[in-house]
């Protein structure tokens, strides 16, 4: 049977199972707050905002994505300075509790481990001079700095730690955000990163320091002892299991100096090792005191923790303090015991037995020392010199002219085989130069092929794109389904539409005349100078059945609505008409134009505004114009009327309307949609 004093030979395995417990519970907390901010409050909802309905929510919903991320960073450094890097009011870190147990569960250790003997002692003794040098041991101020300087280690790597998992949830962030993804996704990505680190990481940090502060306060105990009483040296102690690696193995029984064991254990992270008095109350049997051994134990522990073979290399490459170490040998004739050193004691005369009558025993009489005798100076001897060995003449015989003969033609032999040796490697060489050439070439090849198709196809791609707009309308007029318009406007206008075939809702519906009313709608826009230099916030169109804009409370006839943050549109294609003779304007008017050409130039207008958003200037001058005219009493329609926004998109609708009158809209806006829009090429 295992025993669990040597499983857990530090002696700290509830005090660990407590610190990662602590630990557990302060990254809980964190998780909940994320799930709290980011599903319960809704922090990054998003607001809908189309033609009839429009909602405000998120705490942070109306800033950009950049300061959504900054907003949130800041948030998280304050949570996780509430639970995971808590300070106390008098300034101490919530890990020091746990770190503190353990440098003085180290020091109790090493005491205990190095007065074995004193077990054979009434219990009051030993409880006594336990407590004598414990009161000693703590309340010096080396011992109380040494306890701050520990907690400060830990709570930096705390700190350390922290950043990084701040760094890693501003990137995960970033990417929901950048995707669109809903926030139960964002908060369910946040919270796997997070844990993910807490349960590695963190979880390290506590088993770590906690064996660090244990062992670091045995050795100052040992030191205390070796300065009291006797110099103690410390053997290292593994736990002894079949979990034991390959880098504490080789140490243990390994005996050190406390100068020398200083920053040793922790091996690794997660590391069970321990240090114990050298030859306190046992036998050597097992323990590598030489130099030799000792390097040699060091040698394949960091050999186990590189891979490398070479001892050399492997010190290089070694994180661990050991590596590096000098090591020395421990003295000749080490006590096995450890108790307070006597002197060599002075010889005495037998005492004499007391005469009669006198009660008090004679004084032990000192034998007197006798004086050393004076050293004898001799000459020293000169060493006999050694004698000269002569050096003895080989005389070979004279070769002879066969001999000769023969050894000419077998050097030549040999001169002719080393020439067709270095031949057939110079052809074999040459041949896979050749070879690798030819590969080369060939790959050469394939490379400027592939090369010229793309060109190609983006010259192709290219050629699309510069077609005059009227060439375009020409082309236009030849779809009829949506998969076509996708691949057209693709193609032509580079657009990402997205037309959702679900089938039509109404006996009445025609996809080509739909399509169509799609298309013409799209180019009345995008083929005016103005919105080409300008631009659109827009990457992606979707047209879908009117009954599923219906389902989301948008409209019962053709409607859509645009989604500023996402920059997407979405249209209804099959109810009210697919486009109008010309657009209705004037107050009396529910709306402009409510085809399903006019609700997609309706929508394309608040992109150009979202766009426009981007230049204050113009902006600006818009809402001068805006003002001039009068919102509520010149509005475009009785929806125009409803806010500034839809003002702009409705009098945007109609100036794109291909049949638009001059001089139907209000001066002012027309004037500031010939300057920034234009007419059709």
């Amino acid at each position: 049977m295992m025993d669990p004093l040597k499983v857990d030979p530090t002696r700290t395995l509830t005090l660990r199972a407590q610190f990662m417990a602590d630990m557990k519970r302060r990254f809980r907390a964190l998780l909940k707050a994320i799930d709290d901010l980011v599903v319960g409050e809704g922090a990054f909802t998003v607001p809908s905002t189309h033609v009839t309905f429009n909602k405000e929510a998120g705490r942070w919903a109306f800033q950009t994505d950049d300061q959504k991320v900054d907003s949130f960073q800041q948030w998280f450094q304050g949570e996780v300075d509430k639970g995971i890097l808590e300070v106390s009011g008098t300034g101490k870190p919530w890990t020091n509790t746990y770190v503190e147990s353990a440098y003085k569960k180290g020091v109790l250790r090493a005491y205990m481990d190095s007065h074995k003997e004193d077990t054979d002692k009434p219990a009051g003794f030993m409880e006594g001079t336990r407590e004598q040098f414990l009161q000693q041991a703590f309340g010096a101020p080396e011992a109380v700095s040494k306890i701050k300087l520990l907690g400060t280690r830990t709570f930096e790597q705390l700190k350390g730690f922290s950043a990084q998992m701040a760094t890693d949830t501003r990137r995960v962030l970033m990417d929901g955000i950048s995707r669109g993804a809903n926030p139960r996704q964002i908060a369910t990505q946040l919270k796997k990163q997070v844990a993910g680190m807490g349960n590695k990481r963190a979880a390290t940090i506590a088993r770590t320091e906690i064996i660090h502060a244990h062992a670091e306060g045995q050795l100052d105990s040992f030191d205390r002892l070796g300065a009291e009483e006797l110099a103690i040296m410390a053997e290292w102690s593994t736990a002894g299991d079949d979990r034991v690696c390959p880098q504490c193995a080789p140490l243990e029984g390994t005996v050190f100096t406390v100068k020398e064991a200083r920053g040793l254990i922790p091996r690794h992270p997660n590391c069970r090792c321990a240090w114990v008095p050298a030859n306190v109350g046992e036998k050597e049997t097992g323990q590598k005191w030489s130099i030799g051994a000792k390097e040699q134990a060091v040698a394949e522990s960091v050999r186990a923790e590189t891979g490398e073979r070479d001892t050399a290399s492997a010190k290089a490459g070694s994180a661990w303090l050991g590596a590096d170490k000098r090591i020395t040998r421990a003295g000749a004739g080490f006590p096995e015991q450890i108790g307070p050193q006597r002197g060599p004691e002075t010889p005495q005369e037998p005492t004499p037995a007391p005469k009669a009558g006198d009660s008090t025993p004679p004084a032990p009489r000192p034998v007197p020392t006798p004086k050393p005798e004076p050293k004898k100076v001799t000459e020293p001897v000169p060493e006999p010199k050694k004698p000269v060995k002569k050096k003895t003449k080989v005389i070979k015989p004279k070769e002879t002219g066969d001999e000769k003969t023969a050894r000419l033609r077998k050097e030549l032999e040999a001169q002719k085989a080393a020439t067709e040796a270095k031949r057939l490697e110079l052809e074999a060489a040459l041949a896979k130069k050749a070879a690798a050439d030819k590969e080369a070439a060939r790959q050469k090849a394939i490379e400027a092929e592939k090369i010229k198709k793309e060109q190609e196809a983006k010259a192709a791609a290219d050629a699309k794109l510069g077609l005059p707009m009227a060439e375009k309308r020409k082309l236009a007029a030849e779809v009829k389904t949506g998969a076509e318009a996708e691949v057209f406007l693709k193609d032509h206008f580079g657009a990402p539409f997205k037309f959702n075939d679900t089938g039509a809702m109404k006996l009445d519906y025609n996809e080509k005349a739909s399509v169509q009313a799609i298309l013409n709608g799209y180019m009345d826009v995008v083929g005016r100078k103005g919105i080409q230099e300008n631009g659109m916030a827009l990457k992606q169109v979707t047209v879908t059945q009117g009954s599923e804009i219906a389902d989301k409370k948008v409209s019962r006839r053709a409607g859509g609505f645009y989604r500023p943050r996402l920059q997407d549109i979405t249209v209804g294609d099959i109810q009210n008409g697919y486009s109008w003779d010309k657009p209705k304007i004037g107050k009396d008017f529910a709306n402009v134009d409510y085809s399903v050409s006019g609700v997609l130039r309706h929508e394309l207008g608040h992109s150009f505004h979202t766009g426009l958003e981007s230049k204050p200037d113009v902006i600006e001058a818009w809402e001068g114009t805006m003002k001039s005219v009068g919102r509520k009493k010149n509005a475009p329609s009785s929806y125009g009327s409803s806010n500034p926004k839809e003002f702009f998109a409705e009098s945007f609708c109609a100036y794109t309307h291909p049949n638009y009158e001059k001089g139907t809209l209000p001066k002012p806006i027309e004037d500031f949609f010939d300057t920034h829009v234009g007419g059709l090429e």
